[in-house]
């Protein structure tokens, strides 16, 4: 059994722990984006942490294993706004940056009830819209995300020139080549 509650500075070397695993893992799924964090670099300091529990535009949430009292996970959230160009609303919306559940402890509704207090402090902070975002090669965190009631709106897409995906892209402008030359 767990327990979620807001996460405080004596949750910094633990969350500092578990967002290294998660960040290793990314880089399983997506080493094109993610590389995994060597050692306790600076990509997240306890200054940072600290920055964003005083800043009220940002929330951690953690989850407790009742048993033993250990951190088995977390979750960000903070508020965004929407970019101020004439072309789009402005509006503030909640995002969750990132969350992550120790291996051993997942299957176990635990990112669940994460995501549900993550939906409380939007809630409360008067955001009624909450995004995220998640890589296409990570199936069993998209499917996670449709299954809690979020849809996708915008699909990014990429290639790389490096491979085999670049010789496709050379056929592609050779045989538009060939179509204007006969024209």
């Amino acid at each position: 059994m767990t327990s979620i509650i807001t996460a405080t500075r004596n949750h910094y070397p633990t969350i500092l722990t578990l967002k290294s695993q998660f960040y290793s893992e990314m880089a399983e799924v997506v080493p094109s984006i993610h590389k995994a964090p060597e050692g306790s670099s600076g990509f997240f300091t306890e200054s940072m942490f600290e920055g964003d529990l005083l800043s009220g535009t940002q929330a951690y949430f953690v989850a407790l294993d009742e048993q033993t009292g250990a951190i088995v996970g977390f979750i960000t959230i903070g508020r965004r706004l929407s970019p101020n160009n004439p072309l789009f609303t402005t509006n503030s919306f909640a995002n969750i940056d990132e969350i992550y559940v120790a291996p051993e402890f997942r299957k176990q509704k635990i990112a669940t009830e994460l995501v549900k207090a993550a939906f409380k402090w939007a809630t409360a902070n008067g955001l009624h819209t909450v995004k995220t975002g998640v890589y296409a090669r990570n199936s069993g965190g998209y499917q996670f995300w449709e299954m809690i009631g979020f849809t996708a709106y915008k699909a990014l897409v990429e290639i790389d020139l490096s491979n085999a995906a670049a010789n496709r892209y050379e056929e592609y402008t050779q045989q538009d080549l060939v179509k204007k030359s006969d024209s």
